[in-house]
């Protein structure tokens, strides 16, 4: 699938081809994988249109460049990117532009898909896909597979869980 990821300007950079290899790297990653980020990078630009940010743009690249049966996998992927971004700071143009902390602050808003800032572009871009319907159905079936696959776990355990997670979704997106 050739989606449009133009929003980005890092997607073809050193940086972008490493986080891709990373996001590719493990088989098991049905959902968490480039094309998630690549579909992030889509509604950015025609979801919502959003100006572009290398912050943002970093973020998106990085929420879930860890994604395994690991605790903190947030914390561990704005980890990462503070050490790839730090060893190839050098190699993207714009560089001087990145504040750390809002980019780690972005990816830790994927924790709980809230947070307290005024800024919830990353919690939009990340469900975004779980607001349509049609993209609902693929992608849960790719997150069943996924979970399956990472923790070892029953196919009716794994549809427990979503269900929570989707009764929890609501909640958050309705919460007004």
């Amino acid at each position: 699938m050739t989606l449009d990821t133009s929003w980005s300007r890092l997607i073809d950079t050193p940086l972008g081809l490493v986080a891709r290899a990373i996001h590719n790297a493990d088989p098991q990653r049905k959902y968490h994988n480039w094309l998630h980020i690549q579909r992030l990078y889509w509604h950015a630009k025609h979801t919502f249109g959003y100006a572009y940010d290398v912050n943002l743009d970093l973020a998106i690249m990085f929420h879930d460049v860890v994604y395994d049966c690991m605790p903190h996998k947030e914390q561990r992927s704005a980890d990462m990117f503070f050490e790839i971004f730090g060893a190839m700071r050098g190699l993207i143009g714009g560089s001087e532009d990145v504040n750390h902390n809002t980019v780690i602050a972005m990816i830790l808003d994927t924790v709980e898909h809230k947070n307290d800032r005024d800024d919830e572009r990353m919690i939009c871009l990340d469900l975004a896909d779980l607001t349509d319907p049609v993209q609902t159905v693929i992608n849960h079936g790719l997150i069943i597979e996924e979970l399956m696959a990472l923790y070892g776990i029953a196919k009716s355990e794994c549809a427990t869980n979503s269900a929570k997670f989707m009764t929890d979704f609501y909640a958050i997106t309705h919460h007004n």
